[in-house]
Formats: C-alpha cells, structure tokens, sequence
C-alpha cells in the first residue's frame, strides 16, 4: 500500500525553505506541513498548488501552537533561522531566540509527538577560521565560530546532538555553504547586483576581493538536503557537508556581475586592504563533499556557472 510521508518544515517561507518545499512537492510522495512566522512578508509558496500542502503561521516560541501543529509528523525539516550573517552582531537576541531557544522548542515537541527523524541545515560558519586553506571535513576541530550566527548553529547542533542520544531520534545536520539563486533578499551577489543598479560607475568589494567561498545554487542544494535525509538510515546523528566542488573569490563574482549586467570595461572595481570583508567574516573556506557525494550526490554546476544563473535570475 502506498504511504506518504508527512514532513514538517520550518522556515519554509524561506530562501532555501521555498525551494526546498517546491521541491518535496514535485516528488508527490510527501504530505508537507510549513510552520514559518512569515516575518518575511513576502509570501513565496502562493505559486504552488499541491492539495498535499499545509501551510501554518506560526512561530517556533509559541510552544504549545508548536505541539499541536507537529502531531503525526514523520520527519522534520529545520530549515528556520535569522540567517543574516552580518546583521546578526547586532542582532544577537533575535539570532539566539530564532536559533538556539527555538531549535529547544521544537525539538521538546519533537520528544512530547514521539517524531523520530529530523533534518537541520546548520552552516560552514560552525568552523570559524581556518589555517594553511585546508579543505575542512566533517571531523575537523575544534570548532570555533566567529560570528553570532555560527554559534547560533553550533549551540542548536549540540542540543540537537544531545536530544539524538536521549531520546532516540534520528538526526541529520547539513552544514551548508553559500547557497544562492532565486528569491534571494540578501548576500553578496544580491548587494552587487543592486549596487550596479544605483551606480554602475563603480563596484566596491568589502574587503580585499580575495576572500574565497563555494557557492552551491539553491537547486542543487535542496536535492542534497534530501539526499541526506534518504541516505541516513538508522544513524543516530550524522554530520554532512553540503558545498559545491571549487570555490570563486569575492572578485571574480563582482566581475561576473558586471560581465552579465553589460558593464564590461566600464566599471571599476574597488577593493580595501583587508583580508576581512567585516567583523566576523571568514576569508577563505572550503569544505570536503566526500560523505555527501556518497549519498549519490553531486552539484549539477560549479561555482561560477552558480553566480551567472543567480544572478540571471535576479535580473529575470
């Protein structure tokens, strides 16, 4: 007999948490509830229409609205998070709270419904800074995040971690790179593209435009974060990297963007002396795929053909 898997999703209004709903939607074999606050007005699941769709206004610290929206819940999604890297040093409170209390919440309704398996996209910023550009694996440590946000996801990884281990839940924690493409609101490629927009005389880089980063395009990624889910089996917590295969620096992607907006040999780029974009930026990272990969996984596009495609598709 057939049987659809229910899936509870959080932030699924979200960059990465729209497109991965989209694409657990196009699959027809899951019973999707979103549970997202909707602090991001803008609705970005109304496009879809899938009678195997609920869509929840709520928030992750509403415990009790929690409880009862997540009964009967096979698998969870935790895709929820204040995810503006920068903004979250001065942001502190409202990262911890949408990060570290509410990831508590959710998984203490987790143990109250009895729901087993759970999926959370962490990020590489769990890692801080590294030395000598090593490719960075899952067992690499210690870890030392830099900025608010990287703790945030290391702090909701180890209660994560803890729950796995007492309570006898399935875990999988992806630890994401740059994920880019459509319906993005923020980011580097975001404030390049804007910025040639207002004044394509010049291009500033924060930083010395050698920073270097994988950029994985947001298609490939929600495959990957299914990927691992499939792959996981009875592993009580598995740590996966999920990244694409190079990397590209800052100003490649600012020479792209002007490649691609027509300002070829028009626009100058400006750049600092500094190694450091702002205060909690890491410089260089790259992560090792090789656990991914074996989940049958592989990025369709490397890291520059995923700058073009986003930024074609911020300009469509």
């Amino acid at each position: 007999m057939y049987m659809s898997i229910k899936c509870f999703v959080t932030g699924g209004n979200g960059f990465i948490g729209s497109h991965f709903v989209e694409y657990l939607t196009s699959l027809n074999n899951y019973n999707i509830t979103v549970y997202d606050n909707f602090a991001n007005a803008e609705n970005k699941l109304s496009a879809i229409k899938n009678d195997n769709l609920q869509i929840i206004d709520g928030d992750l610290n509403d415990e009790e609205k929690l409880k009862d929206s997540i009964k009967g819940t096979d698998v969870v999604f935790h895709l929820a998070a204040y995810s503006d890297t920068k903004a979250s040093m001065s942001a502190r409170e409202l990262t911890i709270n949408n990060g570290f209390i509410a990831t508590k919440n959710l998984l203490e309704a987790m143990v109250e419904n009895k729901v087993k398996n759970i999926v959370f996209t962490s990020s590489q910023l769990v890692y801080g800074e590294t030395k000598n550009n090593i490719i960075i694996s899952e067992e690499h440590g210690p870890l030392l995040p830099v900025s608010i946000f990287g703790a945030s996801k290391l702090s909701c990884e180890a209660l994560i971690s803890a729950y796995t281990y007492l309570f006898n839940i399935n875990s999988v924690i992806c630890r994401l790179s740059n994920i880019i493409g459509g319906r993005m609101s923020r980011g580097i490629i975001f404030d390049f593209v804007n910025n040639l927009k207002n004044d394509y005389s010049c291009l500033k880089i924060l930083g010395n435009g050698c920073q270097e980063r994988s950029y994985l395009l947001i298609d490939d990624c929600v495959k990957a974060i299914h990927k691992a889910y499939l792959s996981n089996g009875s592993k009580q917590c598995c740590v996966l990297n999920i990244a694409n295969k190079d990397t590209i620096s800052a100003r490649r992607i600012a020479e792209i963007a002007i490649e691609e907006m027509g300002y070829k040999n028009i626009t100058h780029i400006e750049t600092s002396d500094d190694d450091y974009g702002w205060k909690g930026d890491v410089p260089r990272l790259m992560l090792d795929i090789r656990k991914i990969q074996e989940c049958d996984w592989l990025p369709n596009i490397n890291s520059e053909g995923a700058v073009r495609e986003t930024i074609r598709r911020i300009l469509a």
